[in-house]
């Protein structure tokens, strides 16, 4: 099913809880993609997401991890580097 065709109440919903839960981590994450998105352009973004990305650095992962957990969230850990080791 295309989120769009989910009803109005389940997509409010939904969002609350995932603005519940970026309120948690606000402090240990930079928040990118859609969220992002809807946050930049407010009342004019017209989407709804089911998740929601973002990027920390090492030390919070861990805590970020667990909070996402004790939502009942898996969380996807990317080991992604952008500069060469070597140059």
């Amino acid at each position: 099913m295309n989120l769009e065709q989910f009803p109005t109440d389940i997509k409010n919903d939904i969002e609350d809880q995932s603005l519940s839960i970026l309120d948690r981590i606000k402090e240990r994450v930079i928040v990118i993609g859609g969220w992002a998105v809807r946050a930049h352009l407010g009342e004019g973004h017209h989407r709804y997401t089911l998740d929601f990305d973002g990027v920390t650095d090492d030390k919070n992962l861990e805590v970020i991890r667990e909070e996402m957990e004790g939502y009942g969230f898996k969380a996807h850990h990317s080991n992604w580097n952008p500069v060469p080791e070597e140059v």
